[in-house]
């Protein structure tokens, strides 16, 4: 994934808690590529970088805001704004909420100058009117320049050139926050905030103290930062703050709640919590880890250290850190040779381990910090701290709600001096009071404050963001944007290989094994053993898996929604389990009763463990966008098992044995790289892992549905293995040669209308539909709700037209043209075979749109009618199928066929009948009072988690 961090005024050029963090995230996070998207003050700093940077930053773009006034007017702007840019300029000049949409098109899309715009008659006018409401009665030209030195940066900022990335990280709001937005607009991707500091909130004291900001106009300049806050609030999908005040300041201002959380900085404790104490000496050091800028205070700090010389003789005070503000600096200097304290060691940057050797303690004066690290790393090291009372400084030394390891230190108000000098003296009054506080702060910070846990809580974090940008549609969408015919089919391969990888491979390795056989000197009876008991494990796994797939995908897109990442992993294992158990049972026993030797029962029993893990881990791979990965697991499996075999067939193995080890290779491998694909996306934790049982109990309909278009689909085949047409190979391996092979050649058409759904929906339909429904979350109007499901309709039918000719064109191209082909290749294939071929072609074709219909139908969540549809078409095409076992040979294609025809009739009345309805089925016929579902599955989950576990019912997880 490329993130896009955009920085404003620290990393990389200067030192300091934030750029030290940005910097060892970077490093940290060396599976994602990064775009620094850097704001500065001045051109003259451009790639002056104090930072060497981390292999994975793939690109710099810096922008100046000094670079704003060299903007060359172009001339009268010829520009004639609508009505709604109007509204959204005078907005923005009140500092209001201005549609940032407008703004964006104008200054970023139109390219609208912005020192022609402020030298413009237009915007003398807006002004005009804005200072006759606000300001009428205040010098106009002062209004004027205000407001042109304010838009100036944020007009010029908007017309900037967008790095293309996967995400947009602001580390601020303000001008970062903004530039985040524009990315996400520009190329319509996910937005995401980490504040260390409230930035408005330290602009709001700035302003408030700077001399160079006119009173009249100070409330101005402070609502234009709330105003450059609230665009990011609003729009970010996550927002992120380093301690609980900070995050409820964040509510406070408009942020949603919902998008908050907390996560704390991090510190390299074994590095730290290695230093030894100081030896006694007679003195009292006191450090102070610190950039020379006027918002630490600095002179405060030196102020309330001469006051505490004049208490004190053997106290030395050593300020550690690099010069951010020179004029700032030479002032502190001055003040110490003004108080005439020789005792004041100005150090420079340092080596913070090895100098925390000389401090007894530590002190820092900020007017405003965040989670400061200078702190953290001193109670890392044993040494308390002195702090003032801003950021999260209290709540590190006296700890938050439930931490019980007692103070750390002292924290007192900011700017005062006597405070200070007096927590100070206590500090210096007792080693043993300085040694329990450190020993409380290094055991806090061990807890709660580890750079582990804050990567882990980052990671965590990415692995969301890989995941709202995951699903398929959001690949296929940037496939589709390409041009040309190689990116057109990247799209579709992967949609294939996603959607219908496993089965394919089944049915490949199938045609293989006839393929190796005929040609290294098989037998017929080898091969047909070899279909039968590849054929068996796979309609096996497959119709024990098909009950819970559903219901495992509805629970894995709850956890999304929800971010619960955590319940994700063990739930697949947790399901994987009990279906290898029931499953497992269920097969074995039929395996020893099957009549082949010990060596092919094992093998075919491995085989059904193997697909059983591969079934289900493709329903969570649906939530994963790594195409490339899945491809490449699904090639090697094809790969090796080939070569596997026929190695194994050139040492002189048996037939039999030889190529079920090569396909047990070959799904083996498959089945480790889609697991190793899921931990690298979803983070391990001990949550319970039948948590996903009670959501068999509330969907059951779903579990139905699978069973029974799983039975549906397969019915027919083992109808036919008791047929007729039935060969017994081997104890209780049955085929029936003549129907089974065009079923699984005829089988592979459908592959068309499977990616077609899931191509056209994700990239097409999904946009609407999700539009629709948010109308209903986000109080929409019955108009707008009327016109979106008008404009969800028309897509709907649209695509599933296309669908429908794209599927019936496929057909008809493997009709004319397989036929053809296929007495070419070594299948024995005769007139019955080219019929059932035929046949089955139409049926599997009519399946495939009814089958695009019926998840529509879930989609849609019309649990029961997909019920209904898929029990009909299990019922019929097993029903038809034993029919036609009463008429000629030649129509036993059709059982499946008019099943199929069925269940497309159904689905299409169900769905047209669902979707003119829709609004009464979201509101009307949901329960007034939620409804209790557990049953015996939330039961069975509770029983294994109690014995298994020794945890809690699952539901109560919930």
């Amino acid at each position: 994934m490329r993130i896009c961090l955009i920085l404003e005024g620290c990393y990389p050029y200067v030192h300091g808690g934030v750029s030290t963090w940005m910097h060892q995230y970077i490093k940290e996070m060396k599976e994602h590529e990064f775009v620094l998207w850097v704001i500065g003050a001045h051109a003259e700093d451009k790639g002056k970088f104090v930072y060497e940077l981390p292999e994975n930053v793939v690109e710099v773009k810096e922008v100046f805001l000094d670079d704003a006034l060299h903007v060359k007017d172009t001339g009268k702007l010829l520009h004639i704004f609508t009505r709604e840019e109007q509204d959204s300029l005078r907005e923005l000049m009140d500092c209001g909420r201005p549609d940032w949409e407008v703004l964006f098109r104008l200054y970023h899309d139109k390219k609208i100058n912005p020192m022609s715009f402020l030298k413009s008659e237009e915007f003398l006018e807006i002004l005009e009117k804005s200072c006759l409401e606000k300001y009428p009665y205040t010098a106009f030209a002062d209004a004027f320049h205000t407001m042109r030195s304010m838009l100036l940066p944020v007009l010029y900022l908007l017309g900037s050139e967008v790095p293309q990335a996967d995400v947009y990280h602001a580390i601020c709001t303000g001008y970062g926050g903004m530039l985040a937005c524009l990315g996400g607009y520009v190329y319509q991707k996910k937005v995401l905030l980490t504040e260390h500091g409230i930035y408005t909130r330290e602009r709001e004291e700035e302003i408030i103290r700077a001399k160079w900001v006119m009173a009249t106009y100070k409330k101005q300049w402070i609502s234009f930062f709330y105003m450059l806050s609230d665009i990011i609030y609003s729009r970010a999908f996550q927002v992120t703050a380093l301690f609980t005040n900070a995050m409820r300041t964040q509510i406070q201002m408009g942020c949603d709640e919902k998008k908050c959380r907390v996560i704390e900085n991090g510190i390299n404790y074994e590095r730290l919590s290695q230093i030894p104490l100081k030896e006694e000496d007679g003195q009292v050091d006191i450090g102070a880890v610190v950039r020379m800028a006027p918002i630490k205070d600095i002179k405060t700090m030196i102020y309330a250290f001469f006051e505490l010389c004049a208490r004190r003789k053997n106290v030395r005070l050593h300020i550690m850190g690099g010069v951010d503000d020179e004029e700032y600096a030479q002032e502190c200097y001055t003040l110490v040779k003004q108080l005439k304290l020789e005792n004041v060691i100005f150090t420079g940057r340092v080596d913070i381990v090895k100098y925390m050797e000389k401090l007894d303690f530590t002190i820092l004066t900020s007017i405003s910090e965040g989670q400061p690290l200078s702190v953290l790393e001193s109670l890392a090291a044993r040494r308390p701290c002195v702090t003032t009372d801003v950021g999260c400084c209290r709540e590190l030394l006296e700890g938050k709600e439930g931490d019980f390891f007692g103070p750390a230190g002292y924290c007192v108000p900011p700017m005062y001096r006597q405070g200070l000098a007096a927590a100070m003296d206590k500090m210096c009054e007792s080693r043993s009071l300085r040694l329990r506080m450190g020993v409380n702060g290094q055991n806090r910070v061990n807890k709660y404050y580890r750079h582990e846990r804050m990567m882990k809580e980052y990671k965590n974090c990415t692995g969301r963001w890989r995941l709202l940008m995951a699903g398929i549609g959001f690949e296929l969408k940037k496939l589709f944007k390409k041009s040309g015919l190689a990116a057109t089919a990247r799209a579709y391969g992967y949609a294939g290989i996603i959607c219908a990888g496993p089965m394919i491979l089944g049915i490949v390795l199938l045609l293989g094994i006839m393929f190796l056989c005929n040609q290294t000197g098989g037998t017929r009876f080898e091969r047909e053993l070899l279909i039968c008991m590849v054929t068996y494990s796979l309609l096996a796994s497959l119709t024990v898996t098909s009950f819970l797939s559903m219901v495992v995908t509805r629970f894995l897109a709850d956890m999304l929604y929800e971010e619960k990442l955590e319940a994700i992993l063990p739930s697949f294992w947790g399901s994987t389990g009990i279906m290898l158990i029931a499953g497992g049972i269920l097969y074995g026993i039929f395996l020893i009763f099957s009549g082949v030797g010990l060596v092919d029962k094992l093998l075919c029993f491995g085989l059904f463990g193997e697909l059983i893990v591969t079934w289900n881990a493709m329903s969570y791979l649906t939530a994963i966008k790594d195409y490339k990965g899945i491809l490449l697991s699904f090639s090697a499996a094809l790969v090796v098992s080939f070569v596997v075999g026929y190695l194994l067939l050139i040492v002189g193995m048996p037939h039999i044995e030889a190529l079920m080890i090569a396909v047990c290779v070959g799904y083996g491998i498959m089945l480790l790289w889609d697991v190793v694909l899921l931990y690298r996306y979803f983070p391990s934790s001990d949550a319970s892992a039948f948590l996903f049982l009670r959501w068999v109990d509330e969907f059951q309909p779903l579990a139905f549905t699978g069973l029974f278009v799983n039975l549906g689909l397969f019915t027919h085949l083992v109808i036919m293995w008791a047929g007729p047409l039935g060969v017994q190979v081997k104890g209780l391996f049955y085929g029936a040669p003549y129907h089974d092979v065009p079923a699984l050649i005829a089988f592979l058409t459908i592959l068309i209308t499977t990616v077609n759904f899931v191509v056209s929906v994700e990239v097409n339909f999904y946009p609407k539909y999700r539009n629709y429904y948010s109308l209903f979350n986000d109080k929409g109007a019955i108009k707008d709700i009327m016109q979106a499901g008008n404009e969800m309709r028309e897509v709907l039918n649209m695509e599933l037209k296309y669908t429908a000719v794209k599927q019936l064109l496929t057909t008809a191209l493997a009709i004319s043209i397989g036929g053809i082909l296929l007495k070419y290749l070594p299948l024995g294939f005769n007139e019955l075979m080219e019929g059932y071929f035929r046949t089955l072609c139409v049926g599997y074709g009519i399946y495939a749109i009814a089958n695009t219909m019926l998840l529509l139908l879930l989609y849609f969540t019309d649990y029961k009618g997909a019920f209904a549809a898929s029990a009909a078409f299990a019922g019929c095409t097993t029903v038809f199928t034993l029919l036609s076992l009463l008429f000629s040979q030649v129509y036993y294609g059709f059982g499946f066929l008019l099943g199929s025809a069925v269940f497309f009739l159904i689905t299409a009345l169900r769905l047209g009948y669902f979707t003119q309805r829709l609004p009464y089925y979201i509101l009307s016929v949901q329960p007034i009072v939620e409804e209790d579902k557990s049953g015996r599955f939330t039961r069975l989950g509770t029983f294994l988690e109690e014995k298994l576990e020794g945890g809690e019912d699952p539901g109560e997880k919930k």
